[in-house]
């Protein structure tokens, strides 16, 4: 049995992820790119865009709106984990089976929200995680790297 992995993930599917999957793909490396349908912080790429990555890469979804979950109701939150999945099935042609919290954030109620829409697991940015996890809804990451341009 494998006690250690190591996964690439690339969150909030901005034009310039298109770069970073060429240098990937270049290397011969897998990963998975987390696209929420709208992102109020920058632009998303294009739904053709979206379907030509997944030729290559697995595409999870991260929310309608890019949205942090854990201030939302239950009934909002469901609204966009279960209307991402739709969302990205729909753009894509085939099953979305991972999610990503936005911003790392979710309350205790998400996780079953998530498993419920028919996701397989969902990432967190719980940090310097190197097992696999016991809840396939709370995979951490072992690294992050993010340009903080702006506090946070």
């Amino acid at each position: 049995m494998i006690d250690h992995y190591v996964t690439i993930s690339v969150d909030d599917g901005h034009i310039t992820d298109l770069r970073t999957a060429e240098l990937l793909a270049k290397y011969g490396l897998h990963a998975t790119f987390y696209i929420p349908a709208r992102n109020p912080e920058r632009p998303v790429m294009p739904e053709d865009q979206i379907r030509d990555l997944s030729r290559s890469f697995e595409i999870g979804a991260h929310t309608l709106n890019h949205v942090p979950l854990k201030s939302l109701s239950d009934s909002q939150a469901w609204a966009e984990i279960s209307g991402s999945k739709d969302w990205l099935e729909d753009t894509i042609g085939m099953p979305a089976v991972s999610f990503c919290y936005p911003m790392g954030r979710f309350n205790a109620s998400t996780p079953g929200l998530v498993k419920s829409a028919g996701f397989q697991g969902a990432r967190t940015c719980f940090f310097n995680l190197h097992n696999f996890p016991r809840n396939p809804y709370l995979w951490g990451v072992s690294t992050h790297a993010y340009s903080h341009s702006k506090a946070i």
